[in-house]
């Protein structure tokens, strides 16, 4: 009798945590979808009503302020942060953590920031030749190509974008979570700064990347999740079923 019981109650747990990861992922799913559409909508009203202004208050503004702050040693400090969202750091960092994932059976996240890191950069190319803007007058530092989006902001948006959503879902410790969400947030955000301040991108080709990141990472990971759903829910009944094994085993030894 008591046998029955651990069972049903073993059975109602794992009922129980199905529906409530089944919740969650369709959560995650709206609010992904959510963010799509939100960074696509500021996009558009970035490409449409601010940019074509011959001179936009955003980009004026930004320079205006950047004057104050140029000295050589604060030069230095920008052209240091810049190579963090370059290929020289991205690339070698993407290969150590698609590596990491994997060698610790995390396939499908491995996946995932393999088609993330490839997909943005790419993207990033495209939009520079469908948009063609020229890059800003007395450039601190060399820079070819065009201006908008800022592939340095693009790249650094899209990798600390990448490492809070590893933190959120692999790590534990709410404290320690929080301090590398404001890490990674303060990473990006100086590595767009330090665009500006160099003098090689407006203040709204930063902008422009920083809305195509949170784009393009939502919907990357809104078909992340429509794909590989049932392998995530297949991993969390196993786990469910190892963890209620063990409860009931542990009831019937008692």
């Amino acid at each position: 009798m008591k046998n029955n019981y651990n069972w049903l109650q073993s059975a109602k747990k794992l009922f129980t945590r199905w529906t409530d990861d089944l919740s969650e992922i369709y959560i995650e799913f709206f609010a992904a979808l959510i963010f799509f559409i939100t960074a696509g909508g500021l996009f558009y009203i970035l490409i449409h009503f601010v940019i074509p202004e011959k001179e936009n208050v955003i980009d004026s503004l930004s320079f205006y302020y950047m004057k104050s702050w140029i000295t050589d040693a604060n030069t230095k400090v920008a052209v240091f942060v810049s190579y963090f969202g370059s290929g020289l750091f991205l690339l070698p960092a993407y290969f150590f953590i698609i590596y990491s994932l994997a060698s610790k059976g995390r396939k499908t996240y491995a996946i995932f920031v393999f088609t993330l890191s490839v997909s943005s950069l790419l993207l990033g190319l495209v939009l520079k030749e469908l948009f063609q803007r020229p890059r800003p007058l007395h450039k601190m530092v060399g820079a070819g190509g065009y201006s908008f989006p800022s592939g340095h902001s693009l790249g650094g948006f899209i990798f600390c974008c990448l490492v809070i959503f590893l933190v959120w879902k692999l790590k534990s410790g709410r404290l320690h979570k929080y301090f590398l969400y404001l890490i990674s947030a303060v990473f990006g955000i100086i590595i767009g700064l330090s665009r500006i301040y160099l003098h090689v991108h407006y203040a709204t080709d930063v902008l422009g990347s920083f809305f195509v990141a949170i784009g393009w990472f939502a919907l990357i990971y809104t078909m992340f999740i429509l794909v590989y759903k049932n392998e995530l829910h297949q991993v969390n009944e196993r786990n469910a079923r190892k963890q209620d094994f063990y409860e009931s085993n542990y009831d019937i030894y008692n």
